[in-house]
């Protein structure tokens, strides 16, 4: 199989053409902890998360034959069906459970928030999502110390107490995050090319 058929948009296409179910599971493998983050977000509690997610999958799948990549990138149609789904989801559980408090407070943020203002939400979500991955992909190549230290200067902890703390020198601790930033832009383009076509 050639290397194209491994982009996200050649899954994409092997799914519209019906023919490789390969294709729908490495789909959700890739997109259903998005989903699952994004829920999160806006409090979707964590009893209905799954119902939630599988309905979303549901709908995706479902739907997916009619994505055209010419009308809109595919991450705005996942927000758009993403958004629909998770609202007249909660909205159906509401009417149906008596206990209203337990939808209200997710069921708030689409009924506050235009289209518009959660597909900023979205999008917002999308990228913290990316930094997030890229995230995990340093702990598998940096070492536990030299993460600490990144994590430590992204807190804005004064160089010297990290030096300290870390027994290192301060020119480490420049040199490492520089190192893991770098890491970390090019980890979150090569994320953004799989995942965002």
């Amino acid at each position: 199989m050639s290397e194209n058929w491994n982009t996200r948009e050649s899954i994409i296409q092997r799914i519209q053409l019906g023919t490789d179910d390969e294709a729908w599971e490495e789909f959700e493998a890739c997109y259903r902890p998005f989903i699952y983050f994004l829920l999160k977000q806006v409090n979707v509690d964590f009893s209905d998360r799954d119902d939630v997610v599988q309905e979303i999958l549901l709908n995706l799948h479902k739907n997916i034959r009619k994505y055209i990549k010419q009308n809109s990138r595919f991450r705005t149609w996942l927000g758009t069906v993403i958004r629909n789904t998770a609202k007249n989801h909660l909205i159906k559980q509401s009417r149906y459970d008596k206990n209203i408090n337990k939808y209200h407070q997710s069921l708030g943020v689409f009924e506050t928030h235009t289209n518009a203002e959660i597909d900023d939400l979205i999008e917002n979500q999308w990228k913290q999502y990316l930094v997030d991955c890229a995230m995990e992909r340093m702990r598998s190549i940096f070492a536990e110390k030299s993460i600490k230290c990144f994590e430590m200067t992204l807190n804005n902890q004064p160089v010297e107490e990290i030096a300290e703390y870390l027994g290192v020198k301060k020119e480490t601790v420049y040199i490492i995050r520089n190192r893991i930033k770098a890491r970390m832009l090019v980890e979150i383009r090569q994320l953004t090319e799989e995942l965002e076509f």
